[in-house]
Parts: structure tokens; sequence; C-alpha cells
């Protein structure tokens, strides 16, 4: 069988003698209801991350049988690691270890798969480096979602929805009131924020004179907000970290000012790095920091996807770039332009702030789970990076498909028309869909997400990641398998039956509720507002500066071993 040789052509049978190249069908979408099996072998779509090298995105790939492939090589690596096992071992001199990141042992190794079915989550095939999953955090404690609440006691109260005869109650303020922010953090970044250790000491460096000039000239432009592309969070960090700053003798790290999308090229971060560096008699390269909040992050340039990148750039990446602490939009963990031990993930500056702040900063104005009319909406642009997965979201499943035959279904709210809409926005503005949507589905972009998470957040949209391929913002931090939703390229083909059935009511108004209580660590301040609402939204509400310094601090603490050790899980 021959595919066709042109657009909207016929396949062929031809001679078994021909040389025919060898193809695949992978429907897109279907008019027959779910399941979709075939979504499962898409290999337009093939995850990046079981590709790590590969220069092109081979379409006979699969999936499945490279995660198999991965799971019996890390298997191997426990055995024979269990077999070189010895009590003399005990014995040894522990192994040398750095507070230098850039010297770890794995650091140059790509990094591993992860798979929440496993015990070990790592897949650690001894050729990669572990890295945190967004796998839910493995509780020790029996009441670990009451230890931070001022309610705690014995019997354990039952923080969840308030009951009410009234069908517009609404339970969220309570809720959240009742809750701790400490609850959304990982364990270990609870225990760190407990130790109540001083934030980290900031000193913000000087542009180099002929840049100081140009900021002069260009003015508040590159910070203002725009109706589309705002990758202004680097000055919202700057601006906030210039009320808090040290002198240079008494700074633990150097902030680099540099305005990527702003800049065009790499030559003004070159001479302002350099003019920090000989400026600076107590700078260190490893204790700097460099904001990155373009695409492709401390790597300075733009492809439409990885594997151009790879073609064209490599692995290149400046060496100083190398030793710094990135605070970078940019997490895909298949590219050399993001370090996950070293590197910090900041969200980007949504364009709505202001109206963001505007319709919603007051929780009751929020609607809660149970009295929103949407399961879930998208409506976006469907070219680029990541179209594949767009254009399988906004597929409708044929057949008559209704959400009364979804076998045990769990999510039951007021609303008995409970609905999905996908590629459209019917009657609703952009912001008035997201407080009337239980989840908001965020497809794969060249970031792995965009802004639009920190909309839904803001908005008490439960955020829904497709794909696993980048790390979330403050990803140490926050344990997002708290506040959101994970799906496969694969699942989407079925993303309604996979929402009412994996949460019960309860869950997900406490998962909206963890929403609100993180949405303050995306939320950047707007435009136009004083130096003590910076101070108030980025440090003492716990906004995206504290949350990046407390981060920074916690890698500045740790020890890296160094030689042939291969971190475990």
């Amino acid at each position: 069988l021959r595919p066709p040789i042109s657009a909207g052509g016929d396949f062929h049978l031809v001679s078994s003698d021909l040389e025919v190249w060898p193809f695949r069908v992978s429907p897109i979408c279907c008019e027959a209801p779910p399941p979709w099996p075939f979504f499962q072998e898409d290999p337009t779509i093939f995850q990046t991350e079981y590709q790590r090298k590969s220069l092109e995105n081979p379409f006979l790939a699969s999936a499945p049988k490279t995660l198999c492939s991965r799971l019996s090589r890390a298997r191997r690596e426990i055995q024979r690691d269990i077999a070189t096992l010895s009590l003399e071992m005990l014995h040894e001199p522990p192994r040398e270890a750095t507070l230098s990141p850039h010297l770890w042992a794995n650091a140059d190794l790509p990094s591993c798969s992860n798979s929440c079915d496993i015990p070990t989550v790592c897949i650690n095939t001894g050729d990669c480096q572990c890295v945190m999953s967004i796998c839910a955090a493995r509780q020790r404690l029996p009441f670990s979602s009451f230890a931070s609440s001022s309610a705690l006691s014995y019997p354990s109260p039952k923080l969840g929805p308030a009951v009410s005869d009234d069908p517009n109650f609404n339970p969220l303020p309570e809720m959240v009131q009742q809750s701790s922010w400490l609850d959304i953090l990982r364990p270990q970044a609870a225990r760190f924020v407990k130790a109540g250790m001083p934030l980290l000491k900031v000193h913000v460096g000087e542009l180099h004179p002929e840049d100081a000039r140009w900021r002069q000239e260009v003015g508040t432009s590159i910070s203002t907000l725009k109706d589309v592309g705002c990758f202004s969070a680097d000055t919202s960090m700057e601006a906030a970290l210039s009320l808090i700053g040290v002198a240079k003798e008494d700074a633990e790290y150097t902030f680099i000012p540099f305005y990527q999308r702003a800049y065009g090229d790499e030559e003004r971060m070159f001479r302002t790095y350099d003019y920090s560096r000989d400026t600076n008699p107590f700078f260190d390269p490893e204790r700097a920091i460099l904001p990155a909040t373009f695409d492709w992050g401390l790597c300075s340039t733009f492809e439409w996807n990885v594997w151009d990148f790879r073609r064209k750039r490599g692995s290149d990446i400046k060496q100083y770039v190398r030793l710094t602490t990135g605070w970078t939009v940019m997490a895909d963990l298949n590219s050399p332009c993001y370090k996950p031990h070293q590197d910090v993930v900041i969200p980007p500056r949504a364009c709505l702030s202001r109206q963001l702040a505007e319709a919603y900063s007051d929780v009751s104005r929020i609607r809660p789970a149970r009295n929103r009319s949407l399961l879930a909406t998208f409506s976006g642009s469907i070219w680029g990076t990541g179209s594949v997965d767009r254009m399988k979201l906004v597929c409708s499943p044929g057949g008559g498909y209704k959400y009364s035959d979804v076998p045990n279904r769990r999510l039951i709210t007021n609303r008995d028309g409970l609905q999905t809409m996908w590629g459209i926005r019917g009657n609703y503005t952009y912001l008035d869909s997201f407080n009337d949507s239980i989840f908001c589905p965020l497809p794969t972009g060249v970031t792995g997400w965009s802004a639009r998470l920190v909309e839904a957040m803001y908005a008490g949209c439960i955020p829904v990641f497709i794909g696993a391929i980048a790390l979330r913002p403050f990803h140490d931090m926050i344990d997002w398998s708290k506040i959101s939703v994970l799906l496969s390229s694969g699942d989407l083909n079925r993303i309604e039956e996979v929402l009412l059935t994996r949460y019960s009511l309860e869950d997900v108004e406490k998962m909206q509720a963890n929403v609100l209580l993180a949405r303050d660590a995306v939320f950047y301040p707007a435009d136009n507002v004083t130096t003590a609402e910076i101070k108030e939204q980025m440090i003492d509400r716990r906004g995206p500066l504290w949350f990046a310094l407390q981060s920074t601090k916690m890698r500045m603490l740790t020890k890296w071993p160094m030689d042939d050790v291969y971190d475990r899980p």
C-alpha cells in the first residue's frame, strides 16, 4: 500500500518489489464516541521526554515501548546496585560534596523520566539525573492535611465544603480561611519555611552606562503590560528587589538586570554581566541571578520546537550562564536552556493582571465549583508547538456522547447541565469563562504552559496540565498535585470521563481552595501601583519574589555529591 503523493489523494496498491517509504495514519479527531485507542500511539505528538537528544521527531516512535524499555533498564540498574552492596561500604569515607550545583556529578546528564505508578518515581537508567516529579507527595503524617491548620484537634476537623440549602451559597471564603497556605507546599519546603530563616539577601546590580541610557530613553515601555506578549516578569522582579536589596558587601547573591524580550539579543546581557562583575569586588559568578522571561530562557534565542533548536544550537549555552542561577519561565526538561537542579522556575506575567485584580481579588466573588456551569473549557490558537494537542482538545466527541452515560461518575454539582466548551467561547468573555469553568486545560506550547495558567488560577479554575515535559513555577516549593490535574496527551479523547470519575465535589472544592491559597505566588502587580503595594504583593503576601527568594536560598544551602555518585530517588 502506497500513501497518497498529494494532499487529498488516494492510497494505491503497488508491487511489493517497489521501494515504499513507511508511513502511519494518525487520526486527530474522530466522529465516533470515545475511547480512541490510536491516541495512545500518536507519533506526531510523541513526547520529547522520550527523545532526549534526537534532532528529529521520529514518526515511527512508540511512547509506551520507550517507557517500557526505560523501566527495564532502570530495573537492571537497581539489580546491579543491589548485587554490589557490601557491609564494607559502611566503613568507606563519606563522598565529597559541594555547594556549587554545576559541579554535581549528574549536572550534565539529561533528565530521567518520572512515573507516579512506581515506588521510586524516578526511572533512573543510570545515564540521567533524577528531577522533582509532579506526583503527589507521599505523606507519613496521618493528619498531614491539618498539620498547619489553626483548627488542629482530636478528632480532626473536616475541612471541606460546607453544607447549605441555598443554591447560591459560596463555601470558598470559609474554606480558604480554615486552610493554611503551608498545606500547599511540598513537605521539605514547608519544613524549610517553618525554620524561619531570613530571606535571601540580594544586591541589584547596575546596568552598563550605555544600557542605562537606553533604559532611560525607553522609559516604562519595557515594563508596561500590553494586550499580548507580556514578557516583563523580569522588570517586576527587579522593581520589587530594589525595595529590599542590600549593599554589595552584605549580599548573598547579585541580581543582574536583563530585559530579554526588549533587548532582542545577548549583547546587552553580556555587557551588563561583565559590568556587574567588574564593578563589584564581592561578585561571585556562582551566586548570581539572571532573569529569563522569554520562550527559550537562558539560551536567548527562538525556535518553534525543540527539534529545530537542537539542530541549530546543539547544547550551546554560555559558560557564565551555566554558573548562574536562572529565574526562568522556560522549564523544558529536554533543552540545555534549563538546568533543573540549579534554576528557579518563575511564572509569566499575565497581560490581564489589572482586569484580574479588579474582577477576582475578593475571594467571595469567585464562583465555587458546585455552582459552575462548565466542566472544562479551552479556546485558543491551534498553530505552533503543541498544535496537535490543541486540535485534539477542541475535537468534540461524536455519536451522541453524554455525561450521563459516564459510568462511575463521582463529580456531581448543582448544575445538572454541566457542559464543556472546546474551541468556542459562546456568550462568555475571556475572563468570565475562567470563573464559570471547574477545570482549565493548559495544552503545551514552547514553554510547556503560558500566562493562561495565571489567569486560570486567579479566577479559581483548576489547571489541567497536558504532559510532563516542563516543570511548573516554584515546583520545588509548591505541591502542584494539590492544586492541578495532570493528563497525558493520550487521555484527551476522554478528558470529560477522567475529570468526572477521578474527583468528587469535595475533592474539587478542596483543590479549588488550594488554588486560591497558591494564586498570589504566580501573580505580579499591575502597572502604576505604589512601591508599598509592590512590596505587599511580592513579599508580604508571598508573591512571586518571595517564592523565588526562598527557592534560591534552598539551592544555596544544598550540598551536591561529586565524583561518580548518581543521585537516588
